[in-house]
């Protein structure tokens, strides 16, 4: 095992500065998606955000759901394994991830989908031109780093997006604790902060949302 192990970390190693030349040319494609696409961009989070803040008002009304805490956007393990970029949503009252009362909603990044996994092709055929014998769970450890680039990419569009959730957040049904966090990161992991309410007044944006 251990072998196996020093094998993965050398071949993730080797493999770095072809996956960081890989997604800086994919950068072009996604501020193009971006700057082409916005609105289909924003329309597919705010179905996302909208039904999970009315299936959180609802489960307030109904089964007793706290004030709402956390707006968290979650990057999913699985999706390296699926080929597939995915973004999941979750409503947190004062338990956060212990919240039982469970108000979801998920939505798929479709125009990054076939350039992810042409970058995986491309990675997949240089894994193979420098490592003897490839191993298919190489290749998917080799997935599941690049998906972090992919990763950081999501991270800045929805960055970009805050300002507009919370509008959404504020003018919702849902009941709103006085503070209030809106955060990405990886599903029931450590996230990053893009947003903070503290007040009725006094609401604080890491970045440029």
């Amino acid at each position: 095992m251990k072998r196996q192990n020093n094998r993965i970390a050398q071949i993730i190693q080797e493999m770095q500065p072809i996956m960081e030349e890989r997604f800086r040319k994919s950068c072009k494609f996604f501020q193009e998606a971006v700057d082409n696409r916005a609105n289909q961009i924003w329309d597919d989070v705010k179905k996302a955000v909208n039904r999970v803040l009315q299936e959180a008002a609802v489960l307030q009304k109904e089964e007793g759901k706290g004030e709402l805490r956390y707006l968290c956007f979650s990057f999913m393990e699985y999706c390296s394994l699926l080929g597939r970029v995915e973004i999941r949503v979750d409503a947190f009252d004062s338990g956060f991830y212990l919240d039982e009362k469970e108000a979801a909603a998920e939505f798929i990044l479709d125009f990054w989908q076939e350039q992810y996994l042409e970058d995986l092709h491309y990675l997949e055929r240089e894994m193979e031109k420098t490592v003897i014998r490839v191993q298919n769970y190489e290749r998917m450890e080799a997935g599941r780093v690049y998906m972090e680039y992919y990763n950081f990419a999501v991270f800045q569009m929805l960055q970009s997006m805050t300002g507009l959730v919370m509008e959404m957040v504020m003018e919702s049904d849902a009941d709103i604790a006085d503070r209030f966090i809106v955060t990405v990161g990886k599903y029931m992991d450590k996230a990053l902060i893009l947003c903070e309410k503290r007040n009725k007044d006094e609401i604080l944006f890491n970045g440029n949302g």
